[in-house]
């Protein structure tokens, strides 16, 4: 169910404040969340600070084990290959906790999550980072505050901005709290969704991104009197990374990940399908470097579509880079092909170099493409 939307934002009436009710919703929730999911066992980095949703003091002292990276918790954990992310569900006093990661957790010694919340059984909480949200007959998981990724506490005013900027495709409320009081929630799946865990990917995946432009310095910090829907101007500094910033990025390059091959495939599937269609003689071919290649019945590469899982700024430098830096690439058209909305700052950079954007969305039948049409027409014109 698709929450009713007024003037952009959803109008929620109520929050699920009865126990028994919060609990069959947590059960259906982590129900569909281990659709296509993996059993293993692991030990999760359980942090000290007051903020966080997972505590020493929340440790059961029976399941807890020291490490050399300091204090863990076993749990069992789900993980889910076709996506590529990871949750953990256990029962803490008054409510349920659920850590979600983007890492392969198997063989992994200790597990670091990017996301944590506490569901209160009853009443509500918005340092608890989670609630259940009603709709009509329908109940919404929704977070509530913070992202949970990297250094907290994060801008909780620049993230709903982001989201809606870059066009995750997540609803965000004004959700009626008890006391006739308001708050602000990002609405991340229905409980009652079998494609619960394609929907929290999408969160996790725009918290993921935007803790790395925030370690990046791309966006505006909150109270500096600029306007953050202008994004970057031309005479603001060009940002570094601090070492901070380095430690959090790391090396993760997503190439040859199920989720990078499916959405390759389903991109070259897309243009064979466009191609036939326009009667287009071309072919279609890949490289080591390059995810698809468009040749000409002469053999010439007349486009070149290079395909990222996210926008995190080392995979969009690293795309621009190996479009530029390619002899195969040199005189055919260059397309980047994102998951998201970049705005405008990074769209009419890579313009710049000759570099063209076209995005896709996840759907749970699979991928939708945006603008790559555009790039077949003018070839077929051309050829």
């Amino acid at each position: 169910m698709t929450p009713p939307k007024t003037a952009g934002r959803a109008i929620a009436k109520e929050l699920v404040s009865h126990a028994a009710e919060s609990e069959r919703c947590v059960t259906r929730l982590v129900d569909n969340l281990s659709a296509h999911c993996v059993k293993t066992s692991a030990v999760l980095a359980v942090r000290s600070s007051a903020d966080d949703a997972v505590s020493d003091a929340d440790a059961d002292p029976a399941e807890g084990v020291d490490t050399a990276g300091g204090r863990g918790l076993s749990v069992d954990v789900s993980w889910n290959p076709k996506l590529g992310f990871w949750f953990c569900h256990h029962a803490v006093d008054g409510g349920h906790s659920l850590t979600f990661g983007l890492s392969d957790p198997r063989g992994c010694a200790r597990l670091h999550g990017i996301y944590e919340m506490t569901l209160p059984v009853a009443g509500f909480d918005r340092k608890a980072g989670g609630a259940l949200v009603r709709f009509g007959n329908d109940v919404f998981l929704a977070h509530t505050s913070r992202t949970g990724a990297g250094k907290r506490p994060t801008d909780k005013a620049q993230f709903p901005y982001f989201v809606a900027q870059h066009e995750y495709d997540l609803a965000q409320a004004t959700v009626t709290l008890p006391g006739g009081k308001s708050a602000d929630m990002i609405l991340l799946s229905s409980t009652n969704d079998s494609n619960a865990g394609l929907n929290i990917y999408k969160f996790l995946r725009a918290a993921c991104d935007f803790e790395h432009w925030l370690a990046w310095n791309l966006l505006r910090p909150q109270g500096s009197g600029q306007d953050p829907s202008s994004e970057l101007n031309s005479d603001c500094p060009p940002p570094v990374a601090s070492e901070a910033a380095c430690s959090l990025i790391g090396n993760r390059r997503t190439a040859g990940t199920p989720l990078h091959c499916k959405v390759t495939a389903s991109l070259r599937k897309h243009l064979e399908k466009r191609l036939q269609t326009r009667k287009t003689p071309c072919t279609l071919a890949a490289s080591a470097q390059h995810d698809v290649l468009v040749l000409a019945p002469d053999a010439t590469v007349t486009a070149v579509f290079q395909v990222k899982t996210d926008i995190t700024p080392e995979s969009l430098f690293s795309g621009a880079g190996e479009l530029l830096l390619s002899r195969e690439a040199l005189m055919a058209r260059k397309v980047l092909v994102a998951p998201q909305n970049l705005g405008p700052f990074f769209t009419q950079a890579l313009h710049r170099q000759g570099i063209e954007v076209a995005t896709y969305v996840f759907s749970g039948k699979g991928f939708v493409f945006i603008d790559v049409d555009r790039v077949l027409e003018s070839l077929g014109q051309t050829l």
